[in-house]
C-alpha cells in the first residue's frame, strides 16, 4: 500500500457550516480525496440543497443560525 488516503470518486458530501472559514478548508480536503462537494451556510439551506443534490454523506454543524444542526437531522 502506498499510504495514499481511500479515495470515494463521485460520491457527493453535504458541508453544512455557518463559518466560510471552516466550509473551505473541508471543502479543500474533500476535493483532493475527489468527494463531489455541495455547501450550505446554515440548516435551512441545508434541507434544500439535500433535497435537491441528495447527497451520500453530510458533515454539519451543531450551533449554527437559522436552524441548529440538530433540528436540521430531524428534518433530513
Amino acid at each position: 500500500m502506498s499510504g495514499e488516503p481511500l479515495a470515494l470518486p463521485n460520491m457527493k458530501v453535504l458541508v453544512v457550516d455557518d463559518t466560510a472559514t471552516n466550509r473551505q478548508i473541508l471543502q479543500a480536503f474533500l476535493r483532493k480525496l475527489k468527494f463531489v462537494v455541495i455547501s450550505a451556510d446554515d440548516g435551512a439551506q441545508a434541507v434544500d440543497r439535500f433535497r435537491d443534490e441528495q447527497p451520500d454523506i453530510v458533515l454539519m454543524d451543531v450551533m449554527m443560525p437559522v436552524m441548529d444542526g440538530f433540528t436540521t437531522c430531524v428534518k433530513l
